[in-house]
């Protein structure tokens, strides 16, 4: 845990709007939610 490091590709269901943190902090962050447990899995933001 607390770890850096580049993420692979993100598959989703509906497009996605972001932007890069550093210009938007709302669109720039993210976290990832597991379906089958709603426990959060990761956050990030985009560069």
């Amino acid at each position: 845990m607390g770890g850096t490091g580049r993420g692979r590709a993100i598959h989703t269901t509906a497009p996605l709007v972001f932007d890069k943190y550093s210009r938007n902090r709302n669109t720039g962050s993210l976290i990832l939610i597991d379906e089958g447990t709603n426990e959060t899995v990761a956050a990030g933001m985009i560069a």
